[in-house]
């Protein structure tokens, strides 16, 4: 059944709201300070691109495969920690292990 103006609900039908521009500019820019605090936060995602890297981006750093990073995950020769099932690899510890690598 097509809504119609008759059987429509209230909750349903769309809304305008008329402001004064002033307030209209004051609430853009709070919206803009709450957009940039957010994408300047500690979110999770953003503490992991400081100095940790997923499983795949590890991989795709060291060209190892899914074993060959277990093992170095469980050798300790590389430093990892896993969160709410999700393993993330410290990027110091892959650079001194590419280190140690090139030096031999």
């Amino acid at each position: 059944m097509k809504p119609n103006k008759s059987n429509q609900k209230k909750e349903d039908a769309p809304v305008l709201y008329i402001i004064p521009a002033v307030q209209y500019e004051a609430f853009a820019h709070k919206l803009e300070i709450i957009h940039e605090w957010v994408l300047n936060s500690k979110s999770p995602k953003n503490i992991i691109a400081e100095g940790w890297l997923t499983e795949n981006e590890a991989k795709e750093t060291l060209g190892k495969g899914t074993t060959s990073l277990w093992a170095l995950r469980k050798s300790n020769a590389i430093k990892s920690s896993k969160i709410g099932g999700k393993t993330y690899y410290c990027v110091d510890s892959i650079k001194q292990y590419l280190e140690k690598g090139a030096s031999k």
